[in-house]
This record gives C-alpha cells, sequence and structure tokens, in this order.
C-alpha cells in the first residue's frame, strides 16, 4: 500500500532497453540467430574437448581430469562438464554427432542418454530417429534398444512400528556423497546387510558405558579413526609409534627373495620414506602445471620417482613425490617416450611385479605367491611406484 503523501516507488529498470523496443518477429528472429549461434558453438565447444582430450592438455596444466580441468579452470558446474565430456568423447566415436550439434538436431542430454546403446552397426539408423526428439521420446527409443524385463508383482504389509520397514524394490540412485545440512553437518543414508547390522549392534552393546544412547555417529566416526590408522600404516608407514629404520644384511636380502648382485634394489619403498613423503606433500599430488597449478589430487595417489628408478633414482624421500595416476602415467611418458610406455601398457597390467619373497609372519614361515610385493613382516605395502611397473625387467 502507499501512503498518502509518499512519493509512488520508481519503476522497475528494465534489464535490455533495446530489446523491449524490438517488435515480436525481429525479437523471435534475433533470438532464433543466437540459438543457432549457440548450437554451434557447442559443437565446437565438443571439438575442441576432444582434441584437449586426446592431447591430454588437462594434465599438462597440473590437472587430474579432464573433469577436473573443466570445473575447476573453467568452472563449470559438474553436470555440464560430465555431459559435454561425454557427449565429445561420444562424438569421437561417431563423428557424425559433431554435425547433429551443430544442427540442433541432438542435445547433450539426448546424446548422455544414447551414449550406452550406439554400435558402429546400429548407430546411423539410431541417431536418425533421434533427431529433435524430447528426453521422453528418447527413453522411449532406449527402451526399444535395450528392453528390460518386467518388475516382478509385489504384495507386502505397510510398516508398523511393531515391523521393521521392508526394502524397497526399486531405490532410487542417490549421490553417494553425504549431503551437507549445516555448516560441519552432513547427511549419509546407507542400506547395510544383515552382517553389518549385527556388527553395529553388537558394537553399541559393548559400548553402552560410553555411549549409552548407541549414537551411530559416535561409533561410525570410531570406526573410521580405527580404519584410517590401518591403512595409514600398511600404505603410508605412518603409526603412532613408528619403528626406526635398521639396515639390512645380505641375509636378510637374501631371505627376502631379493638379488644381493644389485644391491638389494627392488621396487618395494622403505617404510621410512613413504613416512616422511606424505605428509611432506600433503597426501596430494604435487604435480605442477606449465603455469604453476599444482593437481592436488587426493584418489589413488602413488609414490613416484623423480629420477626414474630404472634410470638409477634412489628410494630417499628426497626422490620420491606423491602423484595421481594421470600424472605418473604423463612423467612415465615423458622419461621414457609415449610410445615405449604405450606398448608397455599393452603387454602388461598395471601391477607392481617382485620376485618370490619368503619372511617370518607372527613367528610362522609364510611365502608370498609370485607377484606379490613385498614389506616388512606383518606390514602390506600400500602405494607404489606405479611407472615403475611398466618399465623393461
Amino acid at each position: 500500500m502507499i501512503q498518502v503523501g509518499m512519493p509512488a516507488p520508481p519503476p522497475p529498470k528494465l534489464s535490455n532497453p533495446r530489446l523491449e523496443r524490438l517488435s515480436d518477429q525481429a525479437l523471435l528472429s534475433e533470438f532464433n540467430e543466437l540459438v543457432r549461434q549457440d548450437q554451434h558453438h557447442v559443437a565446437s565447444l565438443l571439438r575442441h574437448i576432444d582434441v584437449i582430450d586426446r592431447r591430454k592438455l588437462w594434465a599438462r596444466r597440473g590437472h587430474s581430469s579432464l573433469f577436473d580441468f573443466l570445473v575447476r579452470r573453467y568452472h563449470m558446474s559438474e553436470s555440464t562438464a560430465g555431459k559435454r565430456i561425454g557427449a565429445a568423447r561420444t562424438a569421437r566415436r561417431f563423428p557424425i554427432l559433431f554435425t547433429m550439434v551443430a544442427r540442433g538436431e541432438i542435445h547433450l542430454s539426448g546424446i548422455h542418454r544414447l551414449q550406452a546403446h550406439l554400435t558402429p552397426e546400429n548407430h546411423e539408423q539410431v541417431l536418425a530417429l533421434a533427431k529433435h526428439k524430447t528426453i521422453r521420446d528418447l527413453d522411449e527409443l532406449v527402451a526399444r534398444l535395450a528392453p528390460q524385463p518386467d518388475v516382478p508383482t509385489m504384495l507386502r504389509a505397510l510398516p508398523n512400528p511393531a515391523n521393521p520397514p521392508g526394502p524397497a524394490p526399486c531405490p532410487p540412485r542417490r549421490d553417494p556423497d553425504p549431503t551437507p545440512l549445516a555448516p560441519g553437518r552432513y547427511k549419509l543414508q546407507v542400506t547395510i546387510n544383515q552382517s553389518t547390522r549385527d556388527k553395529l549392534q553388537e558394537l553399541q552393546d559393548l559400548l553402552a558405558h560410553q555411549i549409552p544412547n548407541g549414537d551411530l555417529a559416535v561409533i561410525l566416526e570410531r570406526a573410521l579413526d580405527a580404519l584410517l590408522n590401518q591403512v595409514h600404516k600398511r600404505k603410508t608407514g605412518i603409526t603412532a609409534k613408528p619403528r626406526a629404520p635398521r639396515s639390512r644384511t645380505p641375509g636378510d636380502r637374501a631371505r627376502a627373495g631379493e638379488s644381493t648382485a644389485t644391491g638389494g634394489r627392488t621396487r618395494h619403498l622403505p617404510v621410512s620414506s613413504r613416512r616422511e613423503v606424505w605428509p611432506r606433500d600433503d597426501g596430494r599430488c604435487g604435480f605442477v602445471g606449465e603455469d604453476g597449478h599444482r593437481c592436488n589430487a587426493t584418489r589413488g595417489l602413488q609414490f613416484a620417482h623423480q629420477q626414474p628408478w630404472a634410470k638409477g633414482g634412489a628410494d630417499t624421500a628426497e626422490n620420491l613425490a606423491l602423484r595421481c595416476p594421470a600424472h605418473n602415467a604423463l612423467e612415465a611418458d615423458r622419461d621414457y617416450g609415449a610410445g615405449f610406455m604405450a606398448r608397455k601398457r599393452e603387454r602388461k597390467p598395471l601391477k607392481v611385479r617382485e620376485p618370490l619373497a619368503r619372511y617370518v609372519l607372527r613367528g610362522a614361515a609364510c611365502v608370498l605367491p609370485q607377484g606379490d610385493a613385498v614389506g616388512e613382516p606383518g606390514f602390506e605395502p600400500g602405494p607404489t611406484e606405479s611407472k615403475s611397473a611398466h618399465l623393461p625387467n
């Protein structure tokens, strides 16, 4: 309500006065041209993403993946980056998609729906049927291409306080990441089996004197703390009571199946070196791109030699650094040549191979099968330098 004597509020400012002055026909004509340009731009963008992907320019700029490159450097949303990467890689297999996108005959969501069902034999027919189709139309097309069995007929009682709820027949897919509720608070929803439920109940009973209400969040945090300590001890060598490194005699190396003629060199990294490298690199990939961007990826980290192991590089902390799989492979290509590494990767899997190792475990003789990594007694080595796994024997 406007009070008497008070000035009227100013009219809202127009976002674009020029557009407001256009006639309907002129506005639609201009919009049509913008849509056409946008379609050409999207097709051009997909072509660029394809070439960037094949050249691995994202890795050279210090990113662990093409997805990370688009999201962090170009600030695309996760869903936008994912759809564009998927569309570019599908169009690499079926180049007609570049033309269809430029003409506005198919959109990125449509490619996303169809990409798993396109083959060299059917893609021409399927894409012809997919022209100018909506998502619902494409879902119908996918149902014809890959029909699913009928869902079973089911009759069950409605849950009540006396009976626990039964499992839903078709639970919706959920993001595996916890959902933030408030600063420092997250929602985690999982489905567990009977064995896991029994273990939780046993922990609630055993910890009743410390956690009287049986709070599962507190129990989960304690369990994760214990698991983290166990995994760190195995993979990074970080433990509350680290052992002092000891010099290994020729007899120790012989019992471990190591060659004394080569000075005991194996691909197993000393625990003391791993223990120093992990906190030094902050548990993140330390690769720095050409423009100074550090990767900082945390998933699937490996201990990589700066001076390659096969070229005499030492297993010292000074010569080791954390690398994500993408940058470890990139540095291997740099050190040994992309063609050589490609041939090595085709011939054998990315796994560190060691000679037959024998050592005493908890007072009993234990023999590791051929191909397992060698560690200290009772200690399973963690991330090793997968770059070395590709090198000549």
